[in-house]
């Protein structure tokens, strides 16, 4: 009688934290290039493999490489492929252009593709097309009547001498106040229309040119300056009181103010003190023309300083900003009253339309 014996196969237990081999590392060009002289200096194969503890296969391709290519180096497009085709690159960038975040677009492209993508690899596409992500800008539409004004102030101003010119100006700083950026080229800020917000916030005032600079003057807080207040506030800052070190002899006292024609600016007793004190102002200033007055590139860099910063209450943003300010080189300053005439000569090439300043 034959007995059949069933034996029962149990599989070998799962191997636990074990990674698979990953094979053996990639040579860099100079270990290429070392292997190759050794073979030239007569070496045989199997010797430079052991010579530099390598496979021999490797040093066979290696030198199959060098005879067809006459290089040790990786032929172009064997490098690491990319994830996304050039039709997908520009489609980031362009939705990054219609005011899409990173996340948003991440989540967009990664369902196109039914594939993951990092937010770091869309922030990097996004950066090829030179876009920032910049505060979007408000302004107000330029009339037939403000473009002619602003054509006349520019051909009228095409001598002055900017430099020596006190560029002053008010603006409000607030704290943080919802979404206010997206990608935008540079050279081309996107702009938004003006709609009323309510955040904590102050009236700051102050003057700077390329010779002279004012302190940073902190209006009281929720009271709109008159023109009582801002008379005060000229009669103690005027004339100003820093000057840069290289300023031309003889020119510390010949400096000029340049106002914006808001009405604070042109009520009598305004108008009276600067004719008095300040004889040399800049007069017919074109409404609309934030582009000609440079401070307001200075508080431009200030909002890109104070970003920098987790700030959460109006007694953080005025240390901040009195510091910043203090800061200011006279080099950033003269860039800007530097570009002045090419802003005039735009504006009347652009026949009154803004610049790209």
């Amino acid at each position: 009688m034959i007995y059949w014996l069933a034996i029962k196969v149990v599989p070998p237990p799962r191997l636990v934290c074990v990674e698979l081999n990953p094979g053996p590392p990639k040579l860099d060009t100079e270990t290429r290039a070392k292997v190759i002289g050794y073979l030239e200096a007569g070496k045989s194969i199997p010797e430079a493999a052991k010579h530099f503890n390598i496979g021999i296969s490797t040093v066979k391709n290696l030198k199959r490489k060098v005879t067809r290519t006459g290089s040790v180096a990786n032929l172009p497009g064997q490098g690491r492929k990319r994830k996304l085709s050039q039709k997908q690159r520009r489609s980031i960038k362009n939705k990054a252009k219609r005011g899409k975040t990173a996340p948003q677009i991440t989540r967009e492209i990664s369902q196109e593709l039914k594939d993951s993508i990092s937010i770091e690899t869309v922030r990097k596409t996004i950066k090829e097309a030179k876009l920032q992500y910049l505060v979007v800008e408000e302004e107000e539409k330029l009339t037939k009547v403000a473009k002619e004004k602003r054509i006349n102030y520019a051909t009228s101003n095409s001598n002055t001498d900017w430099k020596l010119v006190l560029f002053t100006d008010e603006k409000i700083f607030q704290l943080p106040a919802g979404a206010h950026k997206q990608w935008q080229d540079p050279e081309k800020r996107v702009k938004k229309t003006k709609r009323a917000r309510h955040p904590p916030q102050f009236m700051v005032w102050a003057g700077i040119g390329s010779y002279f600079k004012t302190p940073l003057i902190f209006c009281k807080q929720k009271t709109k300056l008159n023109s009582e207040g801002y008379l005060k506030i000229l009669k103690a800052n005027l004339p100003p009181k820093t000057r840069a070190r290289d300023c031309p002899k003889g020119k510390e006292d010949d400096w000029a103010v340049l106002q914006d024609n808001a009405p604070l600016h042109k009520t009598r007793e305004i108008v009276d003190f600067l004719e008095q004190e300040a004889p040399y102002y800049v007069r017919n200033y074109p409404p609309l023309s934030p582009d000609f007055n440079i401070i307001e590139d200075i508080w431009s860099q200030m909002n890109t300083e104070l970003n920098k910063y987790k700030i959460t209450n109006l007694t953080s943003l005025k240390r901040q900003m009195t510091k910043i300010w203090k800061e200011f080189t006279w080099d950033k300053v003269r860039r800007s009253v530097d570009s002045l005439p090419h802003r005039l000569q735009e504006c009347i090439d652009l026949k009154g339309d803004r610049t790209q300043y």
